[in-house]
């Protein structure tokens, strides 16, 4: 087999299940991940072991499982991250998420503290640490098996952030005398009643408790409320939001802020909240 049979049967196998687009584009994310080729016809012939692992992968993608737990990475804001079933798979509406902070404090020479809820794969806090290098990053998160896969991605990137395992439902009075400068968070914000809405391979292959929320996914804002609200220092605040829940969202920090703004993604979503004093 050759690479461009690869490139071929890998769309062939895939449309009938995700369509023409997003065969396609997995087509070109295996080669250029796997083999570390941009060229759909190439000739490269593939060794037996080769070939062996693209049929196991082949019938792994077909079952659903992620390109990206395939290749065990993913790109999020031109960094290469780890991720496997632990983690969420960084989306590219984050991205926008992370850039907003980067251009609110890139100018900043002060020492600026910040805390992200839910780290996750931790690409949100490397990222930051990436771009902002007056920032002390604590980032946090209620699974040791994700904190194990962020702590690998902050190594690689050879950055410093401080990580802790934590219920933030449970445990956010436990963070309120560090005086954060900002705190995002890209937390769960799915309602449990919306699961059977949720695609077979997110429901099959990501962490539920990455993406589903208790009150109608307004769980963890009201406890990011209730933090500020108890807070002498009030941090700048970024949250990536469930675009149905924006405008309740925004009534939960609309006192607490001289200026509550919902942004749009995009796409044209309600997607991300900036809260300022």
């Amino acid at each position: 087999m050759i690479l461009s049979e690869v490139h071929q049967t890998i769309i062939e196998q895939l449309i009938p299940v995700l369509g023409n687009r997003e065969a396609e584009i997995i087509a070109k994310y295996y080669l250029e991940d796997i083999f570390a080729c941009k060229n759909s016809n190439s000739n490269l012939e593939l060794s037996q072991v080769q070939e062996d692992d693209f049929n196991a992968d082949i019938i792994a993608l077909k079952e659903g499982v992620p390109i990206q737990h395939i290749t065990g990475k993913a790109f999020f804001y031109g960094l290469e991250f780890e991720v496997n079933n632990d983690v969420l798979i960084p989306r590219p509406e984050t991205e926008e998420l992370v850039d907003l902070i980067v251009k609110d404090f890139k100018a900043n020479d002060k020492l600026v503290k910040v805390l992200d809820i839910g780290t996750g794969s931790a690409c949100i806090a490397v990222s930051l640490a990436k771009h902002l290098h007056n920032a002390e990053i604590t980032a946090i998160d209620i699974s040791h098996a994700a904190l194990k896969c962020a702590a690998r991605n902050a190594e690689k990137h050879n950055v410093k952030i401080h990580f802790k395992q934590s219920d933030w439902l449970l445990n956010w009075e436990d963070f309120q005398s560090e005086d954060y400068d900002c705190i995002v968070s890209n937390p769960p914000y799915i309602a449990l009643s919306e699961k059977d809405k949720m695609g077979k391979s997110v429901l099959k292959y990501e962490p539920h408790e990455a993406l589903f929320a208790e009150e109608g996914g307004l769980v963890f804002y009201k406890s990011i409320s209730r933090y500020i609200k108890e807070t002498s220092k009030k941090p700048m605040l970024y949250l990536e939001l469930n675009e149905y829940l924006a405008e309740e969202i925004k009534l939960l920090f609309i006192d607490l802020y001289t200026r509550v703004e919902i942004i749009k993604d995009m796409q044209g979503k309600s997607r991300m909240l900036k809260a300022i004093i």
